[in-house]
């Protein structure tokens, strides 16, 4: 995961961890520990950032398959 890119598309799109957090279904606790890859993003909660963020294909895979 490109925790930078992910966390810049987060910024771009004026989302706070504790709203996106709320958004996808987790705690804001566990939000920042996976943008600091201390946990592993499920693939539910990518599908869930890609559709939250609005991420094309290229982006999705540029952010979470790299």
């Amino acid at each position: 995961m490109n925790a930078d890119k992910l966390k810049g598309k987060i910024k771009e799109k004026r989302f706070n961890y504790k709203t996106l957090a709320n958004k996808i279904g987790i705690g804001e606790t566990s939000m920042t520990q996976k943008l600091n890859k201390k946990q592993p993003l499920l693939l539910r909660e990518v599908k869930r950032l890609r559709k939250i963020l609005n991420l094309d294909d290229k982006e999705t895979i540029e952010i979470f398959f790299n």
